[in-house]
């Protein structure tokens, strides 16, 4: 573990102060394969160790797809696997397998809707007529335990190597990015409209949404490394931003319009990137030699930052996780020893266990 003496001065001086009179949710939900890794409070995530992992989730062995929190409070909070869904509706309470998807469909990501308590999830369907796979939307409003369609698209070109939400605050304007598709929508996840923003630039691999005048998404690029496009009229346009010159962002934050924060691999190197004034100039705060990011998520109650990934085991394998903390909006960054499987992702909120 890389120790900071002034991070680590922050860390303490957090935690001294961190006794709210009103309780804060848990930290962050951390997906690894088939297991939920539980970050409850700060002595938990400041360790790497959690407060518990939830391996016997009802979800017929399936790896998860996603783990999200009610945007209500006292919600249910829902585990999402390839096409099934458990849901813990009470604190305490063990997980009840609450859906299952039809076996030609394939979920890959899920979120709840801001303010909302509505859930939805984006998939596959491998059944539809003819040669082409359709991509299809679901939504719940019940908490997890039945789930509509809400719009479907016939897919030519579907690739399913990255996956993400993203909304504004107020639930209205949302992104969904799946492989080299994008879509958007107005209306709180009731409809989405394909978005023309690739034009055979790339896939997408990260998104985050401000408000409808500004949303920013990280794509692979097909002509090597990565980029960075930006929107300004919720998502219906896209235009690079040449000043990022970063690598390829696995995972953005954006706090404000000006301060974003992105994680990047570029070979056998994970870096962190941060911009304060909206992504104009760039500085690289972290940079840890074999490793590599698929992940970024902050959570607001808590102020806290983490990025995860993997360590480098050889030339072409991985098989450590890795995970890096940060409680200044990216500025230091507290690094973890190598942990016991690889990480695909990081989701502020727990279930109460």
């Amino acid at each position: 573990m890389q120790v900071n003496t002034p991070f680590l001065f922050l860390v303490l001086l957090t935690l001294a102060c961190g006794v709210h009179s009103v309780p804060r949710p848990g930290l962050f939900s951390v997906l690894a394969d088939r297991e939920l890794w539980v970050f409850e409070d700060p002595t938990s995530l400041v360790t790497f160790s959690p407060s518990a992992v939830v391996g016997d989730l009802p979800l017929h062995h399936e790896r998860i797809v996603s783990a999200v929190a009610s945007s209500k409070p006292g919600g249910n909070f829902v585990v999402v696997g390839s096409q099934t869904v458990a849901v813990q509706r009470q604190a305490h309470r063990p997980f009840e397998l609450a859906f299952n998807f039809h076996p030609e469909i394939t979920l890959y990501d899920a979120t709840n809707v801001p303010t909302t308590g509505v859930f939805v999830a984006v998939g596959v369907n491998r059944s539809a007529s003819g040669s082409k796979e359709e991509i299809m939307f679901f939504r719940s409003e019940d908490g997890g335990f039945s789930w509509t369609s809400s719009s479907s698209w016939p897919s030519q070109s579907y690739t399913n190597a990255s996956s993400g939400f993203s909304f504004s605050p107020s639930g209205d304007f949302g992104l969904c990015m799946l492989g080299d598709h994008m879509f958007r929508t107005v209306d709180g996840g009731r409809s989405w409209v394909k978005t023309a923003w690739n034009d055979g630039r790339g896939q997408a691999v990260s998104v985050a949404v401000l408000d409808p005048s500004l949303a920013v998404v990280t794509i692979d690029s097909r002509y090597g490394g990565g980029m960075v496009l930006i929107s300004t009229d919720a998502g219906a346009t896209w235009q690079p931003l040449l000043e990022a010159n970063i690598g390829t962002g696995y995972g953005i934050v954006l706090f404000d319009r000006q301060t974003w924060v992105v994680a990047t691999q570029v070979p056998r190197t994970g870096q962190i990137w941060r911009t304060t004034d909206g992504g104009k100039t760039w500085a690289r705060t972290f940079a840890q030699p074999n490793t590599a990011w698929t992940g970024l998520a902050y959570n607001s109650d808590w102020g806290a930052l983490l990025a995860v990934g993997y360590f480098y085991n050889d030339s072409v394998s991985h098989s450590a996780g890795a995970m890096a903390l940060s409680w200044d909006m990216g500025g230091q960054w507290l690094l973890s020893g190598p942990l016991d499987k690889v990480l695909d992702r990081a989701v502020p909120g727990t279930p109460s266990l």
